[in-house]
């Protein structure tokens, strides 16, 4: 039983979830409402898992698009809604 209970501590550490939430949902900062990182990698998973296999290509290419568009066309970022897509996603994972 020790062992088992040992194990589950590891396996929950900050330090193993934190660098998988950036690799695979591209997380640098944990929600406020997200107890640890794997709840906010269980989060992540339950509301975006089923595009696992794209989502960090996809949001990386999005991020870097608007890093630009609000660096060089601020004004086209206004008509994009600025960091909609952002804000939505973050909505839609702390909204559950």
């Amino acid at each position: 039983m020790r062992v088992n209970r040992w194990w589950y501590q590891v396996a929950a550490d900050d330090t193993l979830w934190r660098p998988l939430c950036d690799r695979v949902w591209l997380l640098r900062t944990r929600r406020e409402d997200a107890a640890s990182w794997y709840a906010a990698f269980a989060a992540h998973q339950q509301l975006w898992g089923r595009y696992r296999g794209v989502y960090s290509r996809v949001r990386g290419a999005w991020d870097r698009f608007l890093d630009v568009v609000l660096a060089k066309l601020p004004r086209l970022a206004q008509t994009l809604g600025g960091t909609a897509i952002r804000d939505e996603d973050e909505r839609l994972a702390g909204g559950r």
